[in-house]
């Protein structure tokens, strides 16, 4: 690791509304128990809370919590700082910082137990943080120029504390002149700067694959040598020892007059806090608690309820709280910075910083009895993004004999006949992973739910009762449930379109009686398929090879019920648009310079029709980005299931410009597709474009469009549409549908007498179902709920429920 010399030292010094699933208003409220609430937070309703350690001196806590507000999900890791062996470092990631890394992947290589990512990041060609960053006691990173943003910082005796830094990197040429670096391993490269790169950013320097100047110079320095100077050449090997300084404009001219091959280059680097009594510290934005009181005005504010990540310190700086809140999505709405701050709050945050938040926000925790951490939290799209920095929790402990167990079933639930995977974890008293060997286990069930075979567990009776795993007198037990007499048979997918040749798993579940569901295994039931589609063998669906589109179902039968997947293969061709006419499609130009002009003319070569559509377009006016649109009316909206789109174009006239096109989806999120990066072929050529399965049905075609971003590709030319189609699944034949299922009446959905005395302690409520809460929505409806809230309040009713859809503009 490379150490630098430091020139001085400055020491640390009302009515509500809430969602749940579907839209619940909330009219009055009065319930039997009273709730108590932070006094700045929202009503809460409703409380889940799982704990469970991670380590000595480490515990997670989930949260669920329904309030007035709505849904929250909230993950939070308490971290005694007290405990000898634990420590807080940071996260980088294994190829240095301008390749960011997933975090699990960064918490399971460094041996962490657990972790949540950093700071903010510059997402450009290069990746590297805003603040600065020291590991191990070492400064990888400078910290933000502008002042707003807060730092996390750990001392090498474990203390925490969050200050704005401050820093300076000289230096000394062999004449004894100095410059000062501009920034270390930040890839912003301005004229007159003089920038420095470490093995922490990359293996590699920028070169000129990252800075196409003719001013740009690189100086290897190893061991304070200088080994190389290279000007605008290809990226070079950074070494162990040493580093690479690079300069543009004043900062070549500097770099090139003052070093030569075999001097002695000494850099200087001092900071405020100084770094060099530092363990550990990460840039992040705004402090949101100071000295036990949220700020009135946040430095760094990003509005808007999103997925939030924080870390705390308590007053004695005892204890370290690592947060991370989910949203945009059903069952959390994500917070407001003030939300966050005054969460911290209530948990004994005195002082509290944010960090990353949106995607980026993410916590690692490895359960109880595993070797390797896990997300903890919703992601985002279910993708993990990559971050260049994080926090991690270690633990350097010795692992100790085996102190407890805890056993995993891959579902609480199985039917009669049906059988669950066991699995046993083992923990020692500091609640670190233990191997277990699974036959040593001793396995009993009560009332005599079942029997097992190796670690399966196989129900043979109806009911409820507990699995217990003993070994050597330690023992642990779970749930199970065994299921009554099933009345339905379903397995998803419902409906499937294959490719010819692709797979699918399905998934089968019973319903009892009761209305509990369980999984259960393909091997049990009995198949039949209908139609030459494909085959199955435990419970995976391939479909036929054929070219062919294909229609046709797979019959599942278990005792006497059974349903029926409807299944098509390949895919119909369908034309959507001719361009025999000009059907509401009007053209749009960027800029407004460029010359775009759309008719139906007489093919330049016959294809299929007569007539065919022209885009002509002129790009000659400027060198920036410019594109010629067709706007295609409101959109045309795509059969559902379609997978993409073809187009024949004529490209005698493409010039080698880019053929692109946008969709809308069902939640208005535009995505821009690609039918061909060049058009580059002389006549008629089809082409495709992929519709990514992300997208939401409906979804409508937008626009196509020629676009051009390289200067020296602007001209003036034409290019000839024909016979735009879209690539859909074969219609499902409803005809075979079959589904056998029991007529069932839950016994426990009864109705019973209500006795004469009413509790005092009851409450009466009314619910309503339908109920949609919009913008711009009809205000007539609003007047007939509003009739049922009044004629609900002379009726005594203590709350109204409306189950419904609340949108986000309501």
């Amino acid at each position: 690791m490379l150490r630098f010399k430091c020139v001085h030292n400055t020491k640390l010094n009302k009515t509500f509304i809430c969602c749940f699933l579907a839209l619940i208003i909330v009219l009055q409220f009065t319930f039997p128990t009273n709730v108590a609430a932070e006094p700045t937070s929202p009503l809460l309703l409703y409380e889940e809370k799982l704990t469970e350690p991670v380590t000595e001196g480490v515990k997670y806590d989930r949260f669920k919590k329904f309030t007035a507000d709505g849904w929250f999900t909230i993950h939070l890791l308490t971290v005694n700082n007290k405990e000898n062996d634990l420590h807080i470092d940071t996260l980088i990631p294994e190829k240095g910082i301008s390749s960011p890394e997933q975090l699990s992947s960064m918490v399971r290589k460094n041996g962490a137990v657990a972790g949540i990512n950093g700071d903010f990041f510059n997402t450009g060609d290069n990746t590297f943080t805003i603040g600065p960053i020291v590991k191990s006691g070492e400064l990888i990173s400078n910290p933000d120029k502008s002042g707003n943003m807060g730092v996390i910082s750990i001392t090498k005796d474990g203390k925490s504390f969050l200050e704005k830094w401050s820093w300076q990197g000289i230096v000394n040429f062999p004449d004894g002149s100095n410059a000062n670096i501009f920034s270390m391993n930040k890839s912003s490269l301005n004229p007159g700067n003089i920038m420095m790169y470490t093995r922490e950013w990359s293996t590699t320097s920028p070169g000129k694959e990252k800075n196409k100047y003719d001013d740009y110079i690189e100086v290897v320095v190893e061991n304070n040598k200088v080994m190389e100077i290279r000007e605008k050449a290809q990226s070079v090997s950074i070494p162990e020892n040493g580093f690479i300084l690079t300069g543009r404009g004043a900062g070549y001219q500097r770099l090139k007059q003052k070093l030569q091959l075999g001097d002695y280059v000494e850099v200087e680097i001092c900071s405020s806090p100084n770094w060099q009594e530092l363990s550990a510290a990460i840039g992040g934005g705004a402090v949101l608690v100071r000295d036990g009181a949220v700020l009135p005005e946040f430095s760094h504010n990003i509005a808007g309820r999103h997925p939030r990540t924080a870390i705390g310190i308590s007053e004695d700086q005892s204890t370290l709280y690592f947060v991370v809140v989910e949203g945009r999505n059903p069952l959390s709405r994500g917070m407001e910075q003030k939300d966050l701050a005054d969460f911290l709050l209530s948990i004994g945050a005195y002082n509290a910083l944010n960090l990353d938040g949106g995607g980026s926000s993410l916590m690692a925790v490895r359960p109880l009895g595993s070797e390797n951490p896990i997300i903890a939290n919703k992601l985002e799209n279910n993708f993990e993004r990559r971050i260049p920095n994080g926090l991690g929790i270690f633990n350097t402990g010795i692992t100790g004999k085996l102190d407890g167990i805890k056993v995993k079933t891959s579902s609480e639930r199985v039917p009669v006949g049906g059988e669950i995977a066991l699995t046993v974890l083992g923990y020692d008293e500091s609640y670190n992973p233990v191997q277990v060997n699974m036959d040593d286990i001793d396995w009993t069930v009560s009332d005599e739910l079942g029997i097992f075979e190796g670690s399966s567990f196989i129900g043979t009776k109806s009911g409820r009762g507990f699995i217990t795993a003993n070994i050597n007198g330690i023992n642990h037990k779970t749930p199970i449930h065994v299921l009554s007499k099933p009345v339905e048979l379903a397995i998803t997918p419902t409906h499937m379109n294959l490719k010819p040749g692709g797979s699918k798993n399905l998934k089968i579940y019973i319903k009892d009686l009761e209305g509990y569901t369980a999984e259960i295994s393909p091997d049990l039931l009995d198949w039949k398929i209908i139609g030459d589609i494909g085959q199955i063998d435990k419970g995976k669906f391939t479909a036929n090879s054929s070219n062919t589109p294909l229609s046709g179902a797979i019959i599942a039968k278990y005792t006497d019920i059974s349903t029926t997947v409807l299944t098509t293969v390949g895919s119909v061709e369908n034309i959507i648009e001719d361009f025999r006419e000009i059907n509401n499609i009007e053209t749009l130009s960027f800029p407004e310079s460029v010359i775009t002009n759309f008719e139906v003319v007489s093919t330049p070569e016959l294809l299929f029709h007569s007539s065919v559509g022209k885009l002509k377009y002129d790009f000659t006016a400027d060198v920036s980005t410019q594109a010629s649109y067709l706007i295609l009316g409101d959109g045309i909206k795509l059969p559902k299931g379609t997978s993409k789109l073809g187009l024949w174009v004529y490209g005698d006239k493409g010039n080698n410009h880019w053929l692109r096109a946008l969709v809308s989806d069902a939640s208005g999120n535009e995505t821009n597709l690609t039918f061909v990066r060049n058009v580059d072929w002389n006549g008629w050529e089809k082409v495709e474009c992929e519709i990514p399965a992300g997208l939401t049905h409906p979804i409508a075609l937008k626009r196509i469009y020629l676009v051009e971003t390289e200067e020296e590709k602007m001209d003036s030319g034409e290019i000839y549409f024909e016979s735009l189609s879209a690539f859909s699944p074969p219609e499902y034949d409803y005809s075979l549908t079959s589904t056998d299922s029991k007529e069932s009446i839950d016994p426990k959905n009864s109705y019973v007498e209500l006795d004469d005395k009413i509790s005092k302690d009851s409450f009466r409520f009314t619910v309503f179902g339908d109920a949609l809460v919009g913008f711009n929505y009809d205000s007539s409806n609003y007047e007939q709920i509003l009739k049922l809230y009044y004629a609900s309040l002379d009726d005594n009713t203590d709350f109204l429920m409306f189950s419904g859809k609340f949108t986000d503009d309501s």
